[in-house]
């Protein structure tokens, strides 16, 4: 297609380009997924189209944003004419207003537009300024300029004069002219001079801009204002006020518009100021001073400087707050920092706005454009976009460019005649001549225009290059093969002859709507013109449906009428159904599309002959309802099943709307604009910010929002997000197409993936041979031409075309057509040389002799033989492999048959010397290469012909497994002892049996056995068994040894029983929306790759984690790149590193993939929260939900670790977070073997150092059965058998049977065998002493104060496994040596030193010579020690003990030999120090024997109890040493009884021994001293020696206890302290490498030893018994003593209750004695009243009633007064009588 492209630089070698594991965004600090990001996209760069480089568009409440704009492409310069384009959108986004202009110095405000350059293009309106009224139909008024001054930069407009200001003069200029709709008219205002006016304000003038002012509650005005900069350097905002211009009585004001505050500031005038009003009419503006400081204002007032503080506060804010320029946003404020270039930015949020709130921008973030985020809502310069293949086509006006993303180039240009275009739609059309073919092959995506007037044009791809791809094609052959192919820019003329004509589609276009997820269905809306209904216009709505290349409309089945506000959208929904969502208001109708043939009437069904009836699309309502609050017009619906639920999506908020439940929720303020669903699971949007979220590509999980109710999103890219919100979709490589911002459109993959199709990729059988060469993908299709992608980005980085003589253009990849037709063998990846096949035979070839040199011959007279009647022909082949981008290497040029009805598969070996042919029957050909070097030409050679191949080993992949890469070896099956074997290919001899614990046809067929079995090369073989265990074996003579082993995680078997499957090179096939499946493939191979292959740098491991998928849809579909992480994962793991994302907010299905993540440099989530406890507690407790049991596993937890060599836990250690690592440990607990044990052992050491509380139980979980272990039940051990061993994980029971068990003889029935249990001990390789890791292991054991710790079997196990050995050379290189130095030295000082005799003098020099010999022996040992432990060595106290006896006893030897003088005292006291500790020495030796061990652990730990209680008694002692010498010296000089403070201290001690004399007791302060002598005898004596007593008997009885721990600390310890000893190569061979412990446990023995262990605990709960029962007792002491307390409160209650009845009696009594008088009292006045009223005569009569209701009223209120004051009384009284220490209450 092209000759030689590269994107960056052409011809560039992939030679000459750094290794992918090199580069910055996989390694390194800018290693992070903004980086990534970047990489795997393509930026398109729309400025060279055009350049938006102004807009005046600074108050939200305007109806129009006015935008000056660059054009930047040569073509459309000349198209347009001009160099810029005037524009003006409405808030709809639609264009009103355009202007081509030659100069961009132009200023221009709402609808005004001023010119003051010359170059404009039209003759007549050059020198005037332009007022066009939008809503007037542009109507333009021309007014000449009369003020001709080039430095006016200021323009405002209102109530008809235009204002115009430089810096320091105001123009105003009369516009009061009336003209007409569109009308264009010209004025001239030069003569007249009260028409424009000036203003002169004697300040600096910095803007001049309209704003609002209510003047009442309905009704504004606007005023026009000026920024003056005053004396002090801030701003003065004034209203511009003017009366009767056009008049001469003109006058003016500079009304202040907010009180000016006066500030102490040195010279430093204004150099920019910037300003918005947002829509509440707030004012936001910032200036920016010369020195680099910055003033706020807010509501035109100043609300924020720098501090003017002292010289140190200054300097510092000179440093720190200088800025070098200065933006505004409707939503912040920015400022271009100077110091660090960075860019930061202020909320405006009202007064209270500050320097301090101002945050730091993301890198990304660009300054130069920040005045879009004003206009983006609004300026649609891009209309449309949409990606076919390799080529942008974007839309803007009435232009399409197209741009090759390969090659960053822009291609061509397209423009419509007619007009603009309103929308660029996908579409399926179907090609001519394939109705008979599949439906993919039917269908071709092609591309319609719709055009702002309706006009409608098909298939544009093809329209455009239809003259161009017979141009290529001619061009394509010519080219040379180092120049690219150059393309002709220009510009192609549609006119309407092109137009799709169908008359149903006519009018106005209201909207158009698209199937983006299967582009089969395009919606049109249009308004028809109708007949007028008296003076009002009328109108028609009619909805179509393009579908294919017809169009229909969509009428039947519709119920209501659609009118202009009716909303339609398709559905995303994984069905292959239509289903279309029409919107009026909060009415919501969902409809089922189909095509057909229209439901017929009873008349129609009767007039058969009448005229065909036509497919329609037919319309069936499966939803109608009403959904409240709805915000706006709906623009997507989505569903993952339409049964049940429906999303509907408006500008504002998202509605679920639950079918079954007939029930809407909404999410609010979610402000998307633009979506596309991919996977049927993931919705891709494009929206605003809203609270804290940013504005940009966002990403929902449906799945998420369904499960979680919630409506969590996930940022992928700050993106500035406009009106339109077009996201679109190449299905052809998965790629999406965004407007980043008017200057940016950016392709990015499906971030959702761990896959990245490859860019310019065709279809699978374009390519003749693929390889992976490190970072690239390089293949080489049927033009010669070799294609090189990067696989970390899909991106395609060159072409190079092959030179003329090596031509593959009439080959194809060799295939058998019966056996493997479409050549899916050499179509795979394990095929690195490819076999090519001519398509045309060879004609002159002489067949009889190609088989006479094959050896098949007839054995009849005139008889053919079978293979000559074979359909065949004898073609050319070819054996090629791409060695590099730009070359291809042939290994192989042959003649050979290609057979037609009979299977045939060639192999060749790696070193290109044989070649295996299969053929049918069956039939296996083994040649060697005859290569004519002369004539050139090869030859192959039959050298055997298989009579018994292992056919059932191999299988229909296509696959060699039997024989090696250089088919030296081939595996067999010995059928009669029923074994593998290895025999040598060409004389069949047996090299090795494998034994059967590798391959074992007992325990499963041949074929499965081989689906885990690979040659890695002649003498490797990697093999897996059913478990999923792994290993490397290596053949060596004849034996098999194993080299590494790995545990595969989430192993599964079944997967690979298939017979074409193989576990290394033919999986099952996966879909690229298989993410999980394809994630713990991904980790599968790195836990592989890192320890069983040892690679574990980038070098060796990026290879298994960047890889290319060649199995998709079943080897035909296209390659694909695949990794083992996704970009939304990674982003999702630093939102969570940054607390940014709540995990509780995540579903459980993301966070699996999460943790299946590996990204660059091995991290996984677990390494990038490690600094974040509680969100890995809550992760390990999503997978783990049951914390009593962590060994059920919900969701398995990958524990790796990085290229660094660090898990998780190595960074908690750094972090010192001790706390994390027990978490992780805790469930650690949970895994079983291999899962994490190699990734953690090294800190084993730290972990029992810190006594994590975890600790106790991950020990007990380490030890693990394997399935075949657990099969081991019965068993016969060796006597005084340990049941110790070292084992291979997948090991052979042979070996461990001769370790460990008893032979068996025949006829023995003494041997019985025993129930056993068999485990390992998940530790690998710390137990060995070659490890380095071991000492500190063991130190770390013999240092520790958990002495359950040593409970543990696993533990207990490998002390006993590495003890004998330490044992054994401790007494062979330092026991036995001290026994003969400590005889030597006894006899030599007790016999020999300074005795008189001739025969001592003659042996007095050999024993210092021996007793020298010793010492330097001794000596020896010690500095090796100490050269090997380092500083270390001095923390051991039997360290010290070692050094100074060897050194005591050579220096007394030296002073002998050598005559040094020294006194007989000293030189005694220095033998008598050596003797000490050579005797005390033997406390260091007992600790060898298991039964002094515990003893002499106990003395240490006494002696460490014991340091304090010695420390307090020492100052006891001086302090009565003190007092007795105090005394004593009171006395004469013979009568003294103590003598010096040293002899004061001696005979203190022997008092409180019991070794005193009271006798010396007399003369001064004889009292005082016997009473310190009782004092003495009582504290320290008594008192002190038995607290004593009391510290060593509880420290005995702790030992006593763990008297079995003690002893394996012991020994634990002794190991650490003397493997020093043990020669090198002893260590290396006392026990394999690499291997883990096997433990074999004799269940009836470990039931008896637990029968004394429960003794044990027995007892102990007896003891806890005992103590609960005296506590109980003391409990019912007190409960009695509680019981007689509550009864005597009982009694005093009672009497309390008694006395207060007995006064409630008695003022009920005086109750109704008051009463009665009261009712006497009453009834006189009641009487008196009566008798007022009816006369005397009925004075004594009374009314029973009143008196009655009387009473009772009077009893009422009486009784609520008097139980008020008893209640209160009664209270008092419990208050004062209340026995002390009672609790009513209780």
């Amino acid at each position: 297609m092209y000759s030689n492209l590269n994107i960056k630089k052409n011809l560039q070698s992939s030679q000459s380009q750094p290794s992918f594991y090199y580069q910055d965004y996989l390694s390194g600090n800018t290693c992070n997924s903004s980086t990534f990001l970047r990489e795997i996209s393509y930026q398109v760069n729309l400025t060279e189209l055009y350049k938006v480089i102004g807009s005046c568009y600074l108050n939200a409440q305007m109806e129009f944003c006015p935008v000056l704009v660059q054009i930047n492409h040569t073509l459309l310069k000349k198209e347009y004419g001009a160099e810029y384009l005037l524009q003006v959108w409405d808030r709809q986004g639609q264009k009103v207003y355009q202007r081509p202009l030659k100069s961009k110095d132009t200023y221009f405000r709402l609808i005004v537009i001023i010119r003051s350059d010359k170059d404009l293009g039209c003759d007549d309106d050059f020198d005037c300024y332009h007022l066009v009224n939008l809503k007037n139909g542009n109507s333009t008024l021309l007014i000449k300029d009369c003020i001709n001054d080039p430095t006016c930069g200021f323009i405002a407009y209102s109530h008809e004069v235009l204002y115009i200001a430089n810096k320091s003069t105001i123009f105003l200029i009369n516009s009061k002219h009336s003209i007409e709709h569109g009308e264009v008219k010209r004025i001239d205002l030069s003569n007249r001079t009260e028409n424009v006016q000036r203003i002169v304000p004697g300040l600096n003038i910095h803007g001049l801009f309209n704003y609002h002012v209510q003047r009442t509650p309905f009704f504004k005005s606007h005023i026009v204002v000026v920024a003056l900069e005053t004396s002090d350097n801030q701003l003065d905002f004034s209203q511009v006020f003017n009366m009767n211009i056009g008049t001469p009585s003109f006058k003016y004001q500079l009304r202040q518009q907010r009180e000016l505050v006066g500030r102490d500031v040195k010279i430093d005038p204004i150099q920019k100021f910037q300003f918005i009003i947002d829509s509440k009419n707030t004012f936001y503006g910032i200036s920016l001073r010369q020195s680099g400081h910055c003033d706020l204002y807010w509501d035109m007032t100043l609300v924020d400087s720098p501090p003017e503080g002292t010289i140190n506060s200054r300097i510092k804010s000179y440093l720190l707050d200088l800025a070098k320029d200065v933006s505004l946003s409707f939503d912040e404020i920015y400022m271009h920092m100077k110091t660090d270039n960075s860019i930061r930015g202020i909320a405006c949020t009202g007064p209270s706005i500050t320097f301090e709130q101002s945050d730091v921008e993301s890198e990304d973030f660009e300054f130069s454009i920040i005045f879009y985020q004003n206009i983006k809502n609004h300026v649609h310069l891009f209309g449309s976009f949409s990606l076919i293949r390799t080529t942008l086509y974007v839309v803007h006006g009435p232009f399409i460019s197209l741009y090759d993303i390969r090659r960053a180039v822009w291609l061509k240009h397209a423009k419509f005649l007619e007009g603009d275009i309103c929308k660029l739609v996908k579409k399926m059309t179907l090609r001519k001549g394939k109705e008979t073919s599949p439906r993919d092959e039917q269908e071709k995506l092609e591309l319609a225009a719709i055009l702002m007037n309706g006009s409608i044009y098909m298939n544009i791809q093809s329209l455009i290059f239809s003259e161009e791809k017979l141009k290529q094609t001619q061009d394509a052959t010519t080219q040379s093969s180092v120049q690219p192919l150059q393309y002709v820019q220009s510009i192609l003329n549609i006119d309407s002859n092109f137009k799709y004509q169908n008359d149903l589609i006519q009018g106005e276009l209201i909207k158009v709507a698209e199937d983006q997820q299967r582009n089969e269905w395009c919606y049109i809306m249009m308004k028809q013109e109708m007949q007028k209904v008296g003076e009002e216009p009328s109108y028609l709505v009619r909805l179509f449906v393009m579908h294919y290349d017809e169009i229909y409309e969509i009428k039947e089945g519709i119920e209501d009428p659609i009118d202009i506000f009716t909303s339609f959208v398709h559905v995303f929904s994984p069905s292959e159904e239509a289903y279309l969502v029409l919107q009026k208001h909060s009415q919501v109708m969902v409809y089922h599309l189909t095509i057909g043939k229209p439901p017929t009437t009873d008349f129609e069904e009767l007039t058969p002959l009448g005229n065909e009836v036509k497919d329609t699309v037919i319309a069936q309502c499966i939803l109608q309802d009403t959904i409240r609050n709805v915000a706006g017009s709906f623009h997507s619906s989505m569903t993952t099943n339409i049964q049940d639920h429906i999303f509907f999506v408006d500008e504002r908020h998202i509605y679920l709307y639950n079918i079954v439940q007939k029930q809407s929720k909404t999410y609010k303020d979610q402000n998307c604009v633009g979506l596309f669903v991919v996977d049927n699971k993931f919705c891709y949007t494009l929206s605003h910010s809203s609270g804290d979220k940013s504005s940009g590509l966002r990403l929902y999980d449906i799945n998420n929002i369904l499960s979680k109710d919630t409506d969590v999103s996930y940022l992928l890219q700050n993106v500035q997000v406009g009106f339109a919100g077009v996201i679109d979709w190449n299905q052809d490589y998965s790629r999406f197409s965004i407007l980043k911002s008017l200057d940016c459109l950016t392709i990015l993959p499906a971030l959702h993936r761990n896959t990245i199709a490859f860019i310019g990729m065709s279809k699978r059988q374009t390519y003749l041979a693929t390889k992976v060469i490190k970072d690239k993908f390089i293949a080489l299709d049927n033009k010669n031409q070799l294609l090189c992608w990067n696989i970390t980005t899909g991106k395609l980085n060159s072409v190079h075309r092959l030179p003329t003589r090596q031509d593959y253009s009439r080959f194809s990849i060799f295939s058998s057509p019966k056996d493997d037709p479409y050549g899916s063998a050499y179509h795979r990846e394990w095929m690195q040389k490819i076999l090519l096949v001519k398509n045309d035979r060879e004609i002159d070839f002489d067949e009889n002799s190609f088989y006479k040199n094959e050896g098949v011959i007839a054995s009849a007279h005139n008889q053919v033989s079978y293979a000559q009647i074979q359909k065949k022909e004898f073609r050319e082949y070819r054996l090629i492999e791409i060695v590099s981008d730009i070359e291809v290497k042939e290994h192989l040029v042959f003649i050979h048959p290609f057979y037609f009805n009979d299977k045939q598969r060639i192999y060749f070996d790696s070193k290109n010397q044989y070649m295996l042919e299969k053929l049918g029957h069956p039939r296996v050909f083994l040649y060697e290469k005859e290569e004519n070097r002369m004539r050139r030409t090869i030859k192959w050679r039959c050298i055997r012909r298989f009579s018994k191949y292992p056919e059932e080993l191999e299988n229909d992949s296509g696959f060699l497994r039997a024989l090696s890469p250089s088919f030296q070896n081939l595996v067999d099956v010995n059928r009669k002892d029923n074994l593998f074997v290895i025999r040598d290919t060409f004389s069949n001899r047996v090299i090795c049996t494998v034994p059967k614990d590798l391959m074992d046809l007992n325990l499963e067929p041949a074929s499965e056995i081989m689906n885990r079995f690979k040659w890695v090369d002649d003498e490797t073989i990697k093999i897996i068994n059913h478990e999923g265990i792994e290993k490397i074996v290596y053949l060596r003579g004849m034996e098999l040894i194993e080299i590494e082993y790995n545990v595969i995680p989430l192993f599964d078997n079944h997967e690979i029983k298939s017979p074409l499957r193989h576990y290394y090179t033919n999986k099952s096939q996966l879909s690229v929306w298989q993410v999980k499946e394809r994630l713990i493939r991904k980790y599968q191979a790195y836990k592989s790759g890192y320890y069983l292959e040892h690679k574990q740098d980038a070098y060796g491991l990026y290879p298994d984690v960047f890889t290319v998928d060649y199995q998709v849809d079943h080897c035909k579909g296209m390659h694909v790149a695949d990794m083992s992480f996704t970009f939304l994962h990674w982003k999702m793991m630093e939102q969570l590193e940054k607390k940014a994302l709540q995990i509780e907010l995540v579903d459980n299905s993301q966070i699996e993939l999460l943790l299946y993540n590996i990204l660059p440099q091995g991290n996984t989530i677990l390494h990038k929260l490690s600094a974040n406890g509680d969100v890995i507690k809550k992760l390990f407790h999503l997978a783990h939900p049951n914390e009593e049991n962590v060994k059920e596993i919900h969701i398995h937890v990958p524990f790796l670790q990085n290229l660094n060599g660090e898990s998780p836990l190595h960074i908690c250690k750094k972090q010192q977070d001790i706390r994390t690592m027990d978490t992780m440990l805790t469930y650690l607990a949970g895994y079983g073997i291999d899962h994490h044990s190699r990734a953690l052992i090294e800190l084993m050491p730290i972990i029992i150092e810190k006594q994590l509380p975890s600790l106790l139980p991950y020990l007990d979980s380490r030890l693990v059965q394997t399935r075949r272990l657990e099969k081991i039940t019965k068993g016969c051990l060796k006597k005084n058998s340990l049941g110790i061993c070292e084992s291979k994980i997948w090991f052979n029971y042979d070996d461990v049977e001769k370790k460990l068990m008893e032979t068996r003889k025949e006829g023995d029935e003494s041997m019985v065998e025993r129930p056993i249990r068999v485990q390992f001990v998940d530790l690998p390789n710390v137990y060995h002493y070659d490890d380095p890791i071991c000492d500190e292991f063991f130190g770390q054991l013999a240092d520790t104060d958990q002495y359950d710790v040593f409970a543990r079997k696993g533990i207990q196990k490998m002390i006993e496994f590495n003890y004998p050995l330490v044992k054994s050379w401790t007494i062979k290189r330092l026991f036995v040596p001290f026994v003969m130095f400590q005889v030597t030295l006894f006899v030599y000082l007790n016999v020999i030193f300074k005795q008189p005799g001739a025969l001592i003098e003659k042996i007095d020099f050999p024993m210092q010579i021996l007793l020298g010999l010793f010492s330097c022996y001794f000596l020896q040992n010690e500095l090796f020690q100490m050269r090997t432990e380092g500083l270390n060595y001095f923390s051991s106290i039997w360290n010290y003990i070692d050094i100074v006896t060897p050194s005591t006893i050579m220096t007394v030897v030296c002073i002998n030999a050598f005559n040094i003088h020294m006194d007989d005292e000293s030189e005694r006291v220095l033998q008598a120090i050596g003797v000490f500790f050579m005797w005390f020495k033997f406390l260091y030796f007992f600790r060898i024997f298991k039964n002094f061990g515990y003893l002499t652990r106990l003395i240490i730990i006494v002696i460490n109890d014991m340091k304090t209680f010695l420390f307090v008694m020492f100052f006891t002692i001086i302090a009565f040493s003190d007092s007795l010498l105090t005394l004593s010296n009171g006395n004469k000089e013979g009568e003294r009884f103590v003598h010096g403070f040293g002899d004061s201290i001696i005979y203190t001690y022997r008092i409180i021994l019991g070794d005193f004399d009271v006798k010396d007791f007399h003369g001064c302060g004889t009292e005082l001293v016997y009473a310190l002598f009782i004092m003495c005898t009582v504290f320290n004596t008594i008192v002190m020696l038995n607290l004593l007593i009391a510290i060593i008997s509880e420290t005995f009885s702790m030992v006593k206890e763990n008297a079995s721990n003690a002893a394996y600390q012991e020994m634990a310890s002794m190991i650490a302290e003397n493997s020093y000893l043990i020669p090198d190569r002893i260590k290396q061979s006392y026990a394999e490498k690499n291997r883990n412990l096997m433990i074999v446990t004799d269940l009836e023995n470990e039931m008896e030893d637990d029968s004394d262990e429960w003794k044990i605990v027995i007892n102990r709960i007896e003891q806890v018994k005992k103590n609960m029962l005296n506590k109980m007792s003391h409990i019912n002491k007190d409960v009695k003593k509680i019981s007689r307390h509550t009864e005597a409160q009982q009694i005093w209650q009672e009497m309390q209750d008694f006395r207060t009845n007995q006064i409630l009696n008695n003022i009920e009594k005086l109750q109704n004695q008051r009463m009665d008088n009261d009712i006497a009292s009453s009834r006189l006045e009641t009487d008196s009243v009566l008798g007022g009223m009816f006369g005397s005569g009925n004075q004594t009569q009374t009314n029973p009633r009143m008196t009655m209701l009387i009473k009772r009223t009077m009893q009422n209120n009486l009784s609520n007064k008097v139980m008020g004051l008893m209640s209160d009384k009664r209270n008092t009284l419990l208050q004062r009588k209340k026995p002390e220490g009672s609790d009513l209450t209780k």
